[in-house]
């Protein structure tokens, strides 16, 4: 038996952790944004956690997490948008 099959489900081609609908969830988005700026992480990573913010259902500051970006990168907020939405 690999990883992500069922036994039971022999003849089925879908691995069954497939067919679950899965929620990303991530909370205090402003906060962990912030720190991945201080550390240094550059725009795709900031753009990772983005896009998971953007997935989850918490609630986020997004004049908040815009305002740090455009202090960090006066021209990257835009970039960094168009890499969470792909």
């Amino acid at each position: 038996m690999g990883i992500g099959t069922d036994p039971n489900r022999e003849n089925m081609k879908t691995p069954y952790w497939k067919e679950a609908e899965m929620q990303w969830e991530i909370e205090c988005v402003e906060k962990i944004i912030e720190n991945e700026i201080i550390q240094g992480c550059n725009q795709r990573q900031i753009a990772q956690t983005y896009a998971l913010a953007l997935l989850s259902t918490w609630s986020t500051d997004w004049a908040k997490v815009n305002a740090m970006i455009l202090a960090k990168w006066p021209k990257g907020l835009t970039r960094i948008k168009e890499m969470a939405r792909r």
